[in-house]
């Protein structure tokens, strides 16, 4: 909440990974990676280590660095919907084992701040966040959560592992301070 985005477009964003991903993929010994039809903004079909500019190289380096930081996300929503380990593996160009670590290590829920108004729950902001998996984690992001939006009280935090379901299959909640009767 109260994040601001990066002025970046998706499909720039995915033109970025693609050039740089193919460009992996050709320099690895025995693969033939085809080009993908239609010229990336950034980078046209003669990128090379020998003629890419500064500022090339400045957006493919940004876009990296978004893509690396998502890819626990992504990891744990392609396996949400199904998707083997291996296959998932396969599209980001990362190992089995990589993928294996963050499903094991990691933990995406997504949660719901409400607010207590007019003697009902009103939706005052929602999200998702990717944690280490640990005793007590959707405790201590209820926690955070509350300490970050600083809800008026009484106020609470419903957190459920995985994609939002209906409130009453939420896996925590915690309500500051408990509404009177």
């Amino acid at each position: 909440m109260g994040e601001k985005r990066a002025l970046l477009s998706d499909r720039w964003l995915i033109d970025q990974v693609t050039a740089v991903t193919q460009q992996f993929l050709r320099s690895l010994p025995g693969h033939n990676t085809p080009d993908t039809p239609g010229p990336s903004p950034a980078a046209g079909p003669g990128l090379s280590a020998e003629t890419l500019t500064l500022a090339e190289a400045g957006r493919i380096r940004r876009a990296y660095k978004i893509t690396e930081a998502a890819l626990p996300r992504l990891v744990l929503e392609a396996a949400e919907d199904g998707r083997e380990a291996t296959a998932i593996a396969r599209d980001l160009a990362v190992t089995p084992s990589y993928v294996y670590r963050i499903l094991r290590e990691r933990v995406r829920y997504t949660w719901r701040v409400d607010v207590l108004a007019d003697d009902a729950w009103a939706e005052r902001g929602a999200g998702l966040s990717v944690v280490e998996r640990a005793l007590g984690s959707k405790a201590a992001l209820a926690e955070k959560i509350l300490a970050e939006t600083a809800p008026p009280h009484p106020a609470r935090v419903l957190v459920w592992e995985g994609r939002r379901a209906a409130d009453e299959d939420a896996t925590h909640t915690l309500t500051r301070p408990e509404p009177g009767p």
